[in-house]
């Protein structure tokens, strides 16, 4: 009796290994056009609506023709690495998997497509003395995905995916994101127009905003970057933002997120390090 016990134990350990091994030599994709193969389906890279979408299959098939464009997921492979932190008062800096940008400053207006004149990643377009358009993000064929209307002094930042493109007015400067935190005080900043990336351009915290005196309507709201579709999804409602009222704008979980406002008051709600 004892025997058959210790050979009832004994397989049922070989047959637990056995699943997990199965379970550690698979990984999971998207098949309706999914760039990233993942480690787990329950990814925090993938929104949560494709989690049920996603195909399981042995990872020795990535080797085929038929997934060699797929990337890894380097965020559920726990490969994603800090950097060295700069000076500053923020205390770490959040690398994203996105921030694959070529390292350009481009003056010239004109259209500029991602894969071709430029990496995919995050870019920046920076309205010049004279700025008085829209940047336009467009899909591969065309249609507009993102617009931002510039000024002078205006910021905002996007994601360019495979095949998209950028189209730049006059005045304006495009360049790779930088890490360059703001709101790191509790000063309280005007922002009459804008689109920040999280965590390189404006901590992960929670944040409170206003409407600018003088105004009548502004809003905020943040999207964030789906690495199945490279493209950028609203995470919350736009908020709208009317008098003598405040809202609250909770980031702490932003990362590659974008926060947009318009006609904003903004501070962080607790003073402390980004």
């Amino acid at each position: 009796m004892k025997r058959m016990l210790i050979l009832l134990v004994l397989c049922m350990v070989c047959l637990t290994s056995a699943v997990f091994a199965e379970d550690t030599e698979c990984v999971y994709y998207n098949h309706d056009g999914g760039e990233y193969y993942h480690a787990r389906p329950d990814c925090e890279r993938i929104g949560q609506g494709y989690w049920n979408a996603l195909t399981k299959i042995a990872a020795e098939d990535l080797s085929d023709e038929a997934f060699a464009g797929l990337k890894r997921c380097d965020w559920c492979f726990g490969e994603t690495q800090q950097p060295d932190v700069p000076e500053g008062k923020t205390s770490w800096h959040y690398e994203s998997p996105f921030d694959t940008g070529s390292d350009v400053e481009i003056a010239q207006a004109g259209q500029y497509f991602a894969g071709k004149d430029l990496n995919p990643g995050v870019y920046t377009a920076v309205g010049g003395d004279n700025a008085d358009g829209i940047v336009w993000v467009l899909d591969a064929d065309g249609v507009g995905i993102n617009a931002f209307v510039m000024t002078p002094g205006v910021s905002c930042s996007f994601y360019l995916g495979e095949n998209t493109s950028v189209e730049l007015p006059e005045s304006c400067t495009l360049r790779r994101v930088r890490y360059e935190p703001k709101y790191q005080t509790m000063d309280k900043v005007e922002v009459v127009s804008g689109c920040f990336f999280v965590m390189y351009e404006c901590p992960g915290r929670i944040y409170m905003a206003t409407l600018m005196d003088g105004q009548t309507v502004g809003d905020a709201w943040v999207t964030r970057i789906n690495p199945e579709t490279g493209r950028e999804e609203r995470v919350v409602e736009r908020k709208e933002v009317k008098t003598d009222e405040t809202i609250v704008i909770n980031l702490q979980q932003g990362y590659d997120c974008f926060l947009r406002l318009r006609n904003c008051i903004i501070w962080p709600a607790e003073e402390g390090e980004g």
